[in-house]
This record gives C-alpha cells, sequence and structure tokens, in this order.
C-alpha cells in the first residue's frame, strides 16, 4: 500500500465515523505532504473538494463553499478540467444552502464554459463581476480571477479585444500579478498592439 492510498483510508475511515475535524486535519497532512506524489497532479482539484464534503457533512456551509469555489476558480485558471458530470450537485448545494447571485453565476459559468456553451459563460460572468460590489459574502477578498476567467473564455471564444480588456481591468486589481501582465502581453502581441504588448511583458518579467 502505497502512502497516498494509507492516507486515503484513514481520511475516509474518519469521515466515515463523523471524525470530520480529525479528516480535516489529516486532509491537510495530505496536501502539505512530500511524501504523496501525484495527489494534487493525479487528482487535480479533488481534494479541494472532498475538504468540501466533510465541511457540508458537518454542517458548515460557508466553509464548505469556500472550497467548491477554490476548486473551481483553480481548475479554470489552471484549465485544468473541471468534474462536470457532478458539477450540477454542486450549484444544487450552492443554491440551497448559499444562495449569493454573484457566487453562483462564477460556477454557473464555469460549467457553461467547459460545456462548450461560451456565449452564456460570458454573460453569466459579466452578470457576476457587476454584481460583486453589492454582493454580501464574496468568496475571495478581489474579482480579479473571475476576470481572467472572463478573459480566457473570451479569448477561446475568438473576442480577443474582449480578452485584453477584462486582462486590463484584472491587472488595475492586482498590479503586481506577473502571471497577469504576461498573458496581457500575450494577448497584445496577436493582435498586433505590438508596443503595448513590450510594456506588459517588461511588466511581467520585472515582477518575476
Amino acid at each position: 500500500m502505497t502512502e497516498y492510498e494509507r492516507l486515503t483510508a484513514v481520511v475516509t475511515e474518519l469521515q466515515q465515523r463523523g471524525e470530520y475535524d480529525q479528516a480535516l486535519s489529516q486532509l491537510d497532512v495530505m496536501r502539505n505532504s512530500t511524501d504523496v506524489p501525484g495527489w494534487v497532479h493525479e487528482r487535480p482539484r479533488l481534494d479541494e473538494l472532498w475538504i468540501a464534503c466533510i465541511h457540508a457533512a458537518k454542517g458548515s456551509h460557508d466553509d464548505a463553499v469556500r472550497w467548491i469555489y477554490q476548486a473551481a476558480l483553480a481548475a479554470s485558471i489552471a484549465d485544468n478540467k473541471f468534474d462536470v458530470s457532478s458539477a450540477d450537485s454542486w450549484l444544487e448545494y450552492l443554491a440551497t444552502s448559499y444562495g449569493d447571485d454573484f457566487n453562483l453565476n462564477v460556477l454557473r459559468a464555469l460549467v457553461a464554459r467547459q460545456n462548450g456553451q461560451l456565449d452564456r459563460a460570458a454573460a453569466l460572468l459579466e452578470d457576476a463581476l457587476a454584481g460583486y460590489s453589492t454582493t454580501q459574502t464574496p468568496l475571495f477578498e478581489d474579482p480579479w480571477p473571475v476576470l481572467f476567467m472572463a478573459a480566457r473564455n473570451a479569448a477561446q471564444n475568438g473576442d480577443r479585444e474582449g480578452a485584453v480588456a477584462y486582462l486590463t481591468r484584472a491587472c488595475e486589481r492586482d498590479p503586481e500579478n506577473a502571471e497577469l501582465w504576461d498573458v496581457l502581453g500575450n494577448q497584445l502581441g496577436l493582435l498586433g498592439r505590438h508596443e503595448e504588448a513590450s510594456v506588459a511583458l517588461a511588466r511581467a518579467r520585472a515582477l518575476s
């Protein structure tokens, strides 16, 4: 039995016995251990979803939703394939336990994007961004990850001008983020706006 398999069995048993805090503690060990190769790479985002399930089981809805969104946003930003087959159950959970339109629209947009519904994803992301300033319980401190998701969606849909507009807003929100400047520079270059691209790429190098 590998260390990964052993720890998985331990967490599963703790969860089944209702010892949720101990299960979460053991999952934290798994996520940070160098002795569990492939944990994140072979099971992208499933660790966060498992943590979300345990928080949901113990009635900690806010924590469960935060972990769901951490998984969903990380999957989108890294271009990992989110588990669309289980997305409907997550949406149902969010709608009944945490009915915030901003947060729901972000995950709805992710699901739409993964299903190839890029226009629907774009509309949902616009709705989410429009509602960010008035949401009572945003699940992250700044909307730049959603702007980045919207930029990727626009670029995938052939709207490079739209992608640049979203990326520019994201860079304004998080001006010390080298990755954002690098992606902005590349998109500007694809549009033939080479002088602006050079400035953005130089900023990315300076921050790296």
